[in-house]
């Protein structure tokens, strides 16, 4: 009977509750960084315990820990998670589109949701995140992206080459760790439209477009033929 038992542990039937049980923990999961990145968006990280995030998700304290070990590591993740989704959003781009407007799209989308969970900047120092490789290893990937299409943009001649890709991108990725709460309030800007005009500021600074040439004025006369000119 033992045999069986565990010949059969292997079978597809045995494999189901295992299924089940990994689907179940990978929800669980999510729903502790999104009760997590919601408390910290309104409370901060100091303010925030792990018990409110235990509580809001419905588990006990040991369960949370049995997923992410530390208040730290949970914060650390939810911010990946987050930069993931920026991730995701330059994935969203017309690669047909030319490099300049596939990253003004991208830049908005990554403030818009940046905006919408932290206006006022990253719920931990860079100082601190810069000790967890997970987040290294992310914003490498993002800022390796920007570049790409930096460099891109610099061999269509929409993006300028008087300014060195890597500071573009150290400049860009800075973007993401701004103080930029109460912007709307402060600027009298309608909220959806807050985000395209910080990446149109990021992008274009605060330089007018240049006007066109006037049309050049035709001289009485010039209507004369080379000929009759000659004449």
């Amino acid at each position: 009977m033992t045999r069986e038992r565990l010949a059969g542990s292997g079978s597809p039937r045995a494999a189901e509750p295992r299924a089940f049980r990994a689907r179940q923990r990978a929800v669980r999961a999510e729903a502790i960084l999104a009760a997590t990145a919601e408390l910290v968006g309104r409370v901060g990280y100091e303010a925030m315990s792990t018990d409110d995030v235990a509580a809001r998700v419905g588990i006990s304290k040991r369960t949370l820990y049995g997923h992410f070990p530390s208040k730290e590591l949970l914060v650390v993740r939810v911010v990946t998670s987050e930069m993931e989704a920026i991730e995701r959003a330059f994935d969203a781009a017309s690669p047909a589109a030319p490099a300049i407007d596939r990253l003004t799209d991208m830049l908005t989308r990554a403030v818009a949701r940046r905006m919408a969970l932290w206006s006022w900047g990253q719920p931990l120092p860079r100082s601190t995140l810069e000790r967890h490789a997970e987040y290294l290893t992310v914003r490498r990937r993002i800022a390796e992206r920007v570049a790409g299409i930096l460099e891109v943009g610099k061999r269509e001649g929409t993006v300028t080459r008087a300014l060195p890709t890597p500071l573009l991108v150290r400049l860009i990725m800075q973007w993401f760790s701004m103080d930029l709460s109460g912007l709307a309030q402060m600027t009298g800007l309608p909220e959806a439209e807050a985000p395209a005009a910080i990446v149109h500021f990021m992008l274009h600074g605060v330089s007018r477009p240049a006007p066109p040439p006037p049309a050049p004025v035709r001289a009485r006369g010039s209507t004369r033929t080379t000929a009759a000119a000659a004449d």
